[in-house]
């Protein structure tokens, strides 16, 4: 299958298979398939355990699929595995900051894991758009819950990927 431009995300027939305390394989996932066009937004839902994490923590990289294909941002994840996960930035559930930099800091810092050159950074770009910017030299202990939160989407912004998945 070719890089298709026209989806952001294209799924097809992905499966994921873990083995249980007992070496049972239990199936995570199942042929799922699906496209999301540029531009639209997807909602999984369903109960616990249905495999929603498992399927974005697979579109992040962080989890092997077992088959399958993964295409994000026309990139096939098997083949261009960087580029793909340079398309995709990820909100998960947990909040993943230090309590002891401030907004500015933690954002420079995961701008710098994406390698992105200093004069390139949209550091302040994203603090004012997400109304961090008053904030930005506070300690990350000190802000409330909403706004951790919103600076969890502003790390996961900071390289401008063209596909933003919210956990």
């Amino acid at each position: 299958m070719k890089e298709n431009k026209k989806n952001d995300i294209e799924i097809v027939k992905l499966n994921k298979v873990y083995l249980d305390d007992k070496q049972n394989r239990v199936k995570a996932l199942k042929d799922i398939s699906l496209n999301v066009k540029k531009g639209s937004m997807l909602a999984l839902l369903g109960p616990n355990g249905a495999g929603k994490s498992t399927l974005i923590n697979i579109l992040a990289g962080i989890v092997n699929k077992s088959s399958g294909k993964v295409f994000i941002n026309g990139f096939d994840f098997k083949l261009k595995e960087r580029a793909a996960k340079q398309s995709i930035g990820v909100v998960p559930q947990e909040l993943v900051i230090d309590p002891y930099f401030t907004p500015k800091e933690t954002l420079e810092f995961q701008a710098g894991y994406y390698g992105i050159k200093k004069s390139d950074r949209i550091t302040f770009q994203l603090l004012k758009n997400l109304k961090l910017e008053d904030k930005a030299d506070a300690y990350v202990r000190h802000l409330s819950g909403g706004m951790k939160r919103r600076l969890m989407i502003a790390k996961a912004m900071v390289h401008s990927p063209q596909v933003l998945i919210l956990d």
